[in-house]
């Protein structure tokens, strides 16, 4: 009687000893977890890798990008390779704040959303103002094959490339020798073709005049303007249209421009915008402005008044930094308020033909 108890109560244990096993296994379970009402783990499954590209203004890779994660808990943190490549866990709930760091640059902040995008690549295109250009991709794109090197042909500083304006999306390279002399350069990334290729190669910063050295260009149509700025101890001049223009190239063969917004001074006008109704212009207004009192309106301005300074009183930028604007052009009004905004006084009108806002 003894041994037929004992054997019921080591009977007894071991399916105990069992069911306790069984459910502490079934408790590591999300699924059953959430069916007995118990909060899950989900951290890894509530997160997705995703790949950032990250690229210069003109589309080559950057290296060295700080990426911060901004999550619960201390954000993750980090760096993208050579080919402008970084992985980053971002959880797939809503959105996610992704902040990029490098030096020479603003942080460059964007968000994330995988339920809305579930694409696992952004390529994120680095600009001045912060505002980064986030494209979505399905998966990393292949390489491109590097392109068949072009023979290079000497040329003198003197030399431009108006012979080539019929040319367009054809590439060239030259050699400009060394100890050369700055001359004439019309435009900015954009060059009028009647430009010194040598000389616009010093303004971009791909060559030095001592040096010289290889340089590749795109031939492109012409532009509407083209404009001035000192970049590299060279001074290039403003332009109007122009039948054609040339871009030079990066060491993968790309565009190291592909777009170029107008260069206004303080005290331009959008008065050779009338007429043009609801249609969108976009300008860069350079640092260290000046801002006049030509500014009628609020909100609505003629469009007789400065652009840039009509900007600073809207509060999209100020006369230090500069920077980038976009207008439309609206009907006239009956009348303009007066009203002083961030340090700058507009002035009353009465009726006026066209107007212009900005777009934010």
């Amino acid at each position: 009687m003894s041994q037929q108890k004992n054997r019921f109560n080591i009977a007894i244990w071991g399916f105990i000893v069992t069911l306790i096993g069984v459910i502490a296994t079934a408790l590591t379970v999300p699924e059953f977890r959430s069916f007995v009402g118990l909060s899950s783990d989900n951290r890894t499954t509530d997160r997705k890798e995703v790949s950032l590209i990250t690229q210069t203004e003109s589309g080559e890779p950057l290296a060295g990008v700080k990426v911060q994660v901004v999550a619960e808990g201390a954000p993750e943190i980090v760096y993208s390779d050579s080919n402008g490549y970084a992985k980053a866990n971002v959880s797939n709930k809503g959105d996610v704040r992704v902040n990029l760091s490098k030096l020479g640059y603003p942080v460059q902040s964007f968000i994330i959303n995988l339920l809305n995008d579930q694409n696992i690549v952004r390529t994120v295109r680095f600009s001045k103002s912060g505002s980064p250009e986030v494209s979505s991709l399905p998966g990393i794109p292949s390489a491109t094959p590097a392109p068949t090197p072009i023979q290079a042909e000497e040329i003198t500083w003197n030399d431009n490339a108006s012979k080539l304006i019929g040319n367009v999306g054809q590439d060239f390279a030259y050699l400009c020798p060394p100890n050369g002399t700055i001359v004439n350069v019309w435009g900015t990334d954009f060059y009028t073709a009647g430009s010194s290729i040598c000389s616009a190669a010093v303004h971009a910063g791909i060559i030095n005049a001592r040096d010289g050295g290889k340089v590749q260009i795109r031939i492109r149509p012409g532009e509407d303007f083209y404009n001035p700025t000192t970049r590299y101890g060279v001074t290039s001049n403003r332009y109007g249209s122009y039948k054609g223009s040339f871009v030079f190239l990066n060491s993968t063969g790309s565009p190291r421009a592909t777009t170029q917004i107008k260069l206004i001074e303080w005290n331009e006008t959008a008065s050779d915008l009338q007429g043009k109704l609801d249609q969108n212009f976009t300008y860069s207004c350079p640092e260290n402005g000046t801002v006049n009192t030509n500014i009628w309106g609020t909100d609505l301005y003629t469009i007789g008044s400065s652009i840039c300074s009509a900007a600073v009183h809207a509060g999209i930028i100020n006369a230090k930094d500069g920077g980038k604007v976009q207008i439309r052009i609206r009907p006239g009004e009956k009348f303009y308020n007066s009203t002083t905004r961030y340090g700058v006084k507009s002035s009353r009108y009465d009726s006026y033909s066209w107007s212009f806002e900005f777009i934010k």
